[in-house]
């Protein structure tokens, strides 16, 4: 009796490990992702409604203004697919913990537009963290839904929900928190917030975060990559420039039309690619 107990014990520890998370360290596991998914999510809710003040303090107008959060939501919509991919290959841990090093090191750079005063440094910064962020959703949520134990992944993928729409609603909170107790000329500090939740994640992530990682040995699929990159680009940009109150005459403009019909180009493109792809970035058959 006692043999076949310590028997299945054993059998239940090395399924834990294959699974890639032994149960003492599911809930840090739980948390170190968790918390990533509210930095990024913080972020949005902390950058949107401060970016009047942001554009009037680097001195651009509303139309220019408004790129700093296009720039991010198009790199963000690129990354995702690709992240994704890559962590399957090279491991969730690896490429996670990449995303919270860009995202850290992007808001670090957007909080230096305050002091150079120019807007495309606050640019550069917003593309860096959605290369950061783009990887954190995705991977964590592909963590949960594969390797967590099945009665646990159900509560794992709601609390991503539920992390994610809490921290969007506060962040606006946390932004107007910052700017009253340091004053509006300190606006630089709504990005500087990020970099120690960045510091945490990445000094615990290398210790207790595994590695886990798909079984496809097949090559990267590098042609598939900037097909599906530029099909995300051009479909997004055009409907971000549809005036849905002026649907006919918007498009028509040359900053919409070029773009919908530069997306329904490469849709064939895509499929011929991806059909020879041993492993795709986007199955079709999905």
């Amino acid at each position: 009796m006692d043999k076949n107990k310590k028997s299945a014990e054993k059998i239940g520890h090395s399924a834990a490990i294959a699974d890639g998370a032994a149960p003492r360290n599911l809930g840090l596991i739980l948390f170190l992702y968790l918390l990533g998914i509210f930095m990024g999510a913080i972020d949005t809710g902390i950058v949107t409604p401060a970016r009047t003040l942001i554009q009037g303090a680097l001195g651009v107008d509303g139309k220019t203004g408004i790129w700093m959060i296009t720039i991010y939501t198009l790199a963000y919509a690129a990354v995702i697919p690709i992240s994704g991919k890559l962590a399957d290959r090279m491991g969730r841990k690896l490429v996670y913990l990449v995303s919270i090093a860009l995202f850290g090191l992007g808001s670090f750079v957007c909080s230096l537009s305050a002091s150079s005063g120019q807007f495309w440094v606050l640019l550069v910064g917003r593309v860096i963290q959605a290369l950061g962020g783009g990887g954190i959703v995705p991977i964590a949520t592909a963590e949960f839904g594969t390797t967590f134990p099945p009665e646990k992944r159900g509560m794992a993928l709601g609390l991503v929900g539920g992390v994610y729409g809490i921290a969007n609603i506060l962040g606006s909170s946390i932004g107007s928190l910052i700017l009253g107790i340091f004053g509006a000329a300190r606006w630089n500090l709504l990005f500087l917030v990020n970099v120690p939740i960045a510091v945490v994640i990445l000094a615990a992530g290398v210790f207790i975060l595994p590695n886990n990682k798909g079984s496809s040995k097949s090559k990267i699929d590098w042609a598939g990559i900037p097909v599906v990159v530029a099909m995300v680009l051009a479909l997004l940009y055009g409907l971000r420039n549809i005036d849905f109150f002026n649907f006919a005459a918007s498009i028509r403009s040359v900053s919409v039309y070029p773009f919908i019909l530069a997306f329904l180009a490469l849709v064939p493109v895509l499929i011929f690619v991806e059909r020879r792809s041993p492993d795709p970035v986007l199955d079709l058959s999905y």
